[in-house]
C-alpha cells in the first residue's frame, strides 16, 4: 500500500494553490519561553495551567472535555508513556466525546488573511459559547487555544458526518459506539516532524511525510497529522499553514470516518473515501486541496483550486469519469487528477442534493458481500456489486442514473468559471 505524500505545484499569492498527493488509506491489523528540548531542539514550553478553563472543571465540562491533561490512549498506553515515547516533549491533552486528541502544536502568529481571520471569528464565537468569555486574539494562537480550536473542530467534523449520513448515535452498538467502534478516535497534532516521526516509527513501524491514518479491528482509528511538514515546502511564512492543516485534518478525518465504519476497514470504495475527503476539505476552504496529480502534468496556475468549471466543462463534453467505471476502482491509485475532481462531486451531490437514505448507502457500499449474497458472481466482481446494490436500494439509482441525475445538477448548479 503506498504510504508517500508529495508536493506537486506551488504558486504566489494572491492564492498559493497547494496540491498534495493524499495519503492513501492503510491498514495494519497490528509564560511561552524557549526551552532546549530532547535531541537539541527548541521547543516551546506550554503554561501548566489552561489559561482559558484556568483549571476550573465546569468549564472544561462546558467544552465537552471527559478528561484535560492525562487521558487513556490504547491498552496499556497513556499520555505520560505517548508523550516520554514522543521525545519528552511539551503537549496537551483532550478527551472529547469521540476523540482522545493529544498536541504539541506550538504558538501561531496569525497573518493578515481577511478570509483566515473570518473563519477563526466564527470559531472563536463558538468557543465562547461554552466558556462563557474568550477575547479573540490578534496577534497569535497560543497552544491552549489550539488545542481547543482543534477540538473543537474534530468534533464538529464528526457531527457534519453524522448529519450528512443521517445516522442517529442512539442507533450504534451500545459496545460499539464510535462509527462501530468500541474505542474513540485517536487524533495526534504534531508541530514537528520529529515527534511525528518518533511515533510512527515507535507505534506504527513506518514512515509517512504530512499524515498518516489506520485503525485495527473491535478497537479504533488513528490520525496523525505533522504541522511542519504543510508548511516547510513553502517561502512564505504568512501564509494560511493553521487553515491549511485544518483542511489536512478534515481530509483525513473524513476519510477515516468511512474507512472505519461499522470497521469495514478500508473495504469502503475508494471514490466515495475520497470523494468525502474532498467535500469536507473543501467545506473549511476550497482554496487548500488535497489530491493525486502524479498522472496528470504539474497544475501551477493560480484557480487550479476552483473544481467548479472544470467539473461543469467535463459534464458537458461528456469526458467525465462515469459511475459504472468508478465501481471498477479498487485502491488508490486508480484515480487520476480529474478523476479526484469528479468523486468529489458525485459525492457531494449524493450527500447534499440526491434523496435516499444515506447510512443505508454507506454501509452496503463498504460492507463486503458474504458467499450466500455474492451467489455465482465472480469474487473479483464482487466490489462493483455492493456498490450498484448501494446505489439501487439507497437511492433508487443505476450507475448510469445516478450519471445523468449528477451531470444535470452539475450543469444546473455549477458556475462557468
Amino acid at each position: 500500500m503506498t504510504m508517500v505524500t508529495e508536493t506537486i505545484s506551488s504558486c504566489s499569492r494572491p492564492r498559493l494553490v497547494f496540491l498534495l498527493v493524499f495519503l492513501c488509506a492503510t491498514f495494519i491489523p497490528v509564560e511561552h519561553c524557549l526551552a532546549q528540548g530532547k535531541g537539541g531542539e527548541d521547543m516551546e514550553q506550554f503554561e501548566g495551567t489552561c489559561p482559558y478553563t484556568k483549571g476550573e472543571r465546569e468549564l472544561e465540562q462546558k467544552l465537552g472535555y471527559e478528561r484535560f491533561g492525562f487521558i487513556t490512549w490504547r491498552k496499556g498506553e497513556d499520555s505520560t508513556t505517548i508523550q516520554e515515547t514522543m521525545g519528552a516533549i511539551p503537549m496537551l491533552w483532550v478527551e472529547t466525546p469521540h476523540f482522545r486528541i493529544g498536541s504539541s502544536l506550538g504558538t501561531f502568529k496569525l497573518d493578515n488573511d481577511r478570509e483566515q481571520r473570518t473563519r477563526l471569528k466564527g470559531e472563536f464565537s463558538r468557543l465562547k459559547g461554552k466558556l462563557g468569555k474568550l477575547r479573540a486574539p490578534k496577534k497569535s494562537l497560543d497552544p491552549y487555544l489550539r488545542l481547543h480550536l482543534y477540538a473543537q473542530r474534530a468534533e464538529e467534523l464528526y457531527a457534519q458526518f453524522m448529519e450528512d449520513f443521517q445516522i442517529d448515535p442512539e442507533g450504534l452498538p451500545a459496545n460499539a459506539p464510535h462509527l462501530g467502534h468500541r474505542n474513540k478516535f485517536l487524533l495526534l497534532l504534531c508541530q514537528r516532524k520529529s515527534e511525528y516521526g518518533r511515533y510512527l516509527k515507535s507505534y506504527e513501524q513506518i514512515e509517512a511525510p504530512f499524515s498518516y491514518r489506520t485503525g485495527w479491528h473491535s478497537d479504533g482509528m488513528i490520525v496523525a497529522l505533522s504541522q511542519e511538514s504543510v508548511s516547510e515546502p513553502f517561502e512564505d511564512k504568512d501564509l494560511p499553514f493553521d487553515v491549511m492543516l485544518h483542511c489536512l485534518l478534515a481530509n483525513t478525518l473524513a476519510s477515516s470516518f468511512v474507512d472505519g465504519f461499522e470497521q469495514n476497514l478500508f473495504k469502503a470504495p475508494p471514490w466515495v473515501t475520497y470523494g468525502l475527503a474532498h467535500v469536507y476539505s473543501k467545506r473549511v476552504d476550497p482554496h487548500w486541496t488535497y489530491f493525486d496529480a502524479r498522472r496528470e502534468s504539474q497544475i501551477n496556475y493560480a484557480d487550479a483550486w476552483n473544481w467548479e468549471p472544470r467539473v461543469r466543462n467535463l459534464v458537458q463534453n461528456e469526458f467525465f469519469t462515469t459511475t459504472e467505471k468508478m465501481l471498477g476502482w479498487t485502491t488508490y491509485a486508480d484515480l487520476g487528477a480529474r478523476d479526484h475532481m469528479i468523486a468529489w462531486s458525485k459525492m457531494q451531490y449524493l450527500v447534499e442534493v440526491a434523496e435516499g437514505d444515506r447510512q443505508k448507502f454507506l454501509s452496503l457500499a463498504c460492507r463486503p458481500l458474504s458467499s450466500t449474497e455474492l451467489g455465482d458472481s465472480e469474487p473479483n466482481k464482487e466490489p462493483a456489486l455492493r456498490q450498484r446494490r448501494a446505489l439501487q436500494e439507497a437511492f433508487g439509482l443505476t450507475p448510469e442514473e445516478l450519471d445523468e441525475a449528477w451531470g444535470s445538477w452539475v450543469s444546473k448548479t455549477y458556475k462557468k468559471r
